[in-house]
Formats: C-alpha cells, sequence, structure tokens
C-alpha cells in the first residue's frame, strides 16, 4: 500500500489541475499513480513534467534508446513501477521482448549493437560511479551529438530520481488495462 495519499484528479486543486491536463493530453486522458503522488507537492509536479514532457516530446535520443535505458536503470534499481511502464512503452516503441529480457546481460549478448551497448555501459557506470570512464563518452560522442549526450545523462537522473521516488513511496501499478491501451496509443505514436 502506498505510503503517501496520491491526489486524485477528481480532489486535485486549480495548480494541479492544470498540470493533470497536460498529462492527460499525452495519456489519454489518465494520469499515472507517480504523477498522482507527485502532486502533493504542485511545484514539484510541474517542473518535473515539465522535464519529462520535453525528453518524451522534443527528446534527441531515439525513443528506442531512452525506453531501453528507462528498464535498464530500473530493475538495477529494483523499481518494479518503472520496469512495468518502460516495458511497455519499450515494447510499443519497437524494443524487442528479446532485448528487454536480456539487457541486463546486454555486453555479452548479441542482440545489442555497439551503439546501445555504449548507451547501457554508460547507464550503469551512472549508477555506481558518474565520470568514471570518460572513454565511454568518447566512444558514444562517435555516435551522439552532445546535446544527446546532455540529454541521456539528464534521462538518467530522472530515471534514478523516479526510482528513488517509487520506492519510497512505494507507488502502485496503475493495473488497468484501458489505461495501459490509452498509454501506448496516444503517448508514442
Amino acid at each position: 500500500m502506498a505510503r503517501i495519499t496520491p491526489v486524485s484528479p477528481e480532489t486535485a486543486s486549480d495548480e494541479v489541475k492544470a498540470v493533470y491536463a497536460e498529462i492527460g493530453r499525452a495519456t489519454g486522458g489518465w494520469i499515472p499513480n507517480f504523477y498522482q503522488t507527485l502532486a502533493q507537492r504542485p511545484p514539484l509536479l510541474e517542473g518535473f513534467w515539465k522535464m519529462q514532457s520535453t525528453l518524451i516530446f522534443k527528446g534527441k535520443v531515439s525513443r528506442q534508446h531512452r525506453e531501453m535505458v528507462n528498464v535498464f536503470v530500473s530493475l538495477k534499481n529494483g523499481c518494479g513501477y518503472c520496469v512495468f511502464h518502460h516495458s511497455a512503452l519499450a515494447l510499443r516503441v519497437g524494443v524487442s521482448k528479446e532485448k528487454l529480457d536480456a539487457v541486463e546481460q546486454y555486453a555479452e549478448s548479441p542482440l545489442f549493437d555497439e551503439v546501445e551497448k555504449l548507451i547501457l555501459r554508460y547507464a550503469e557506470e551512472y549508477q555506481n560511479r558518474p565520470g568514471e570512464s570518460p572513454e565511454v563518452i568518447d566512444s558514444l560522442r562517435k555516435h551522439y551529438s552532445e546535446e544527446q549526450l546532455v540529454e541521456l545523462d539528464v534521462l538518467l537522473g530522472i530515471a534514478n530520481l523516479a526510482n528513488r521516488f517509487n520506492g519510497s513511496f512505494d507507488i502502485e501499478i496503475d493495473h488497468a488495462p484501458e489505461q495501459q491501451a490509452a498509454l501506448r496509443k496516444r503517448m508514442w505514436q
């Protein structure tokens, strides 16, 4: 059971309802429990959504790479909520189930190309000791612009923040099938 009471759309303040409206346009009308919990502090909800929506809708890192990183980091952090949601999104944007199943063994797996292995290695090092291997960034520069590298790093930070937030407050996974179908249909087309 969640340790923090989510702010339902019905009981939300006008300030929160405005952010929920933006989130709802992206998700087909439903508000994930993560955002409903974050709404306990409306300015943080608004700021987080601005960063998240920038990554989603104006991102320079491919959707496939973004979702692979999200799943990988969430598995490392033990965040079932994010693994659930980002696995569904990864499948929707074309990441194979086989890759998702092998993502933690990316280094040895023939399923991953050179860029994917570099991105996941960077994500793994970020989890342990950010900046430890400058050669990973140097290798990524052959495939990613500086703009994309900055975005990748911010994505890693946001994924870690979300994982820890979900873990701290034991946020319940949104299970309603119609919500998942709406998200897959609307958010990633």
